[in-house]
């Protein structure tokens, strides 16, 4: 479970670069990569980024969403 964590935060950060990317140079990493923004490929790597950013939502979710004051 470590290492499924562990690639998580690897491909969220990834993603965070890519986005960077398409902000200063308006190129998309992805879209590049995979050869189009309507391939089954981009599909499944723009997934496999969400699905990543859900396991990295419920890991974090307890310091993310802390109620109360100290």
């Amino acid at each position: 479970m470590k290492i499924v964590l562990m690639l998580a935060r690897l491909i969220v950060i990834a993603a965070a670069v890519n986005l960077g990317i398409w902000g200063v140079f308006q190129t998309d990493l992805i879209v590049t990569i995979s050869g189009g923004n309507d391939t089954s490929m981009a599909r499944f790597i723009y997934s496999v980024i969400g699905i990543c950013g859900l396991i990295s939502i419920n890991r974090y979710r307890s310091t993310l969403f802390k109620s109360g004051s100290k």
